[in-house]
């Protein structure tokens, strides 16, 4: 029998991760508390305490809805509360009765029985996503993680795979990333068209004059779509050195150190079908919920590796969820392999 709370020891911030009594919740929600205490050290201020709200949800595989707190004094009397509605009683109740979805085994139950993984797994998260969450827009990755859960199959993964090319995006501005999303570094690029560029100008600016000259009337609307052809044109030279979205995924994953294989592409290509408003039959229905999982665990994977993280994970795109290293790609592996491609992929992100 596992105890009903964990205590979660950082260098500068302790708290307890509890769960609370079923009588001061509805019936559907599985109610958690994160306590902080004076005793503890500092009190976290209220940006910080939402911050670790937030990679706690993730852990624990459940969003955390925010419906108030409770201070006491040392003797356990109330000296102040407040409470407010969660995010609509509809959403709310829709999110507590979805089944947890930890990107780890953590066999939470009526009571937290892997207290011993989940303590160090916090120990281990909360402080990299603290020092990472606003540098690589991971709160509002995690926002669009919850949604897709709550869409219909389906339509959930464009709203999904959004949730990972923000991460996508933020890590080739930050100064990890080597290319930042371009085929060649773009100060390099600009400086090899600069001349050429020039010229294109001109003789675009010729060809867009002529044009209009040949038309009877140089103030129709035909003479205004021929203007606005320099802008597109232009622009379309100056953003040629950046790489397209399938590209910028396998840089992404390169940089990062997460191995990709047949699974991972065919659920990013099943989010490309859905965006372009494929119809759906039975066939593609089950197709799409294969692909969910997938891209599920292939956005737990990414944001763990961007957090720095080398452990073990659940690899939901295989039958009975079995717990794999991190740096698998998705899908069956062979057994007898699989910590030599562990090691072998580890290996490389240590170069």
């Amino acid at each position: 029998m596992g105890r009903d709370f964990i205590l979660v020891t950082l260098d500068d911030i302790k708290f307890i991760i509890a769960t609370v009594p079923s009588h001061f919740g509805p019936k559907w929600s599985r109610n958690i508390c994160i306590e902080y205490r004076k005793e503890f050290g500092l009190i976290p201020d209220r940006e910080k305490r939402e911050a670790i709200s937030e990679i706690v949800s993730f852990v624990l595989g459940t969003q955390l809805l925010n419906v108030g707190f409770t201070e006491y004094d040392n003797e356990g009397q109330t000296l102040a509360y407040f409470a407010q509605p969660s995010w609509g009683k509809a959403y709310s109740r829709s999110v507590c009765e979805n089944i947890p979805l930890s990107p780890f085994k953590l066999g939470i139950k009526s009571a937290i029985i892997n207290e011993g993984k989940i303590e160090e797994l916090m120990c281990d998260l909360v402080p990299k996503y603290l020092n990472k969450r606003d540098k690589l827009g991971l709160k509002e990755a995690l926002w669009r993680y919850w949604i897709s859960r709550d869409n219909p199959l389906g339509t959930n993964l464009p709203v999904l795979s959004s949730s990972l090319e923000l991460i996508m995006h933020n890590w080739f501005k930050s100064e990890n990333s080597k290319s930042n999303g371009f085929w060649i570094p773009n100060g390099d690029f600009e400086d090899m068209i600069k001349e050429s560029l020039s010229v294109a100008e001109k003789k675009i600016d010729e060809y867009i004059e002529n044009k209009i000259k040949s038309l009877e009337n140089s103030d129709s609307l035909e003479a205004q779509e021929i203007e606005e052809l320099k802008k597109t044109i232009m622009n379309n030279i100056c953003h040629s050195n950046g790489m397209s979205i399938s590209k910028q995924y396998l840089a992404f994953f390169k940089e990062i150190g997460l191995e990709s294989g047949p699974v991972e592409k065919k659920a990013i290509n099943a989010r490309h079908a859905m965006a372009h408003g494929n119809k759906m039959d039975i066939k593609e229905f089950e197709k799409m919920e294969r692909c969910t999982r997938a891209y599920q665990t292939l956005f737990h994977r990414v944001f763990l590796k961007v957090l720095g993280y080398e452990g073990r994970h659940v690899d939901r795109s295989v039958i009975g969820f079995p717990e794999k290293n991190i740096n698998l790609p998705l899908g069956k592996t062979n057994k007898l392999n699989a910590e030599i491609l562990a090691l072998i992929s580890k290996n490389k992100v240590i170069s």
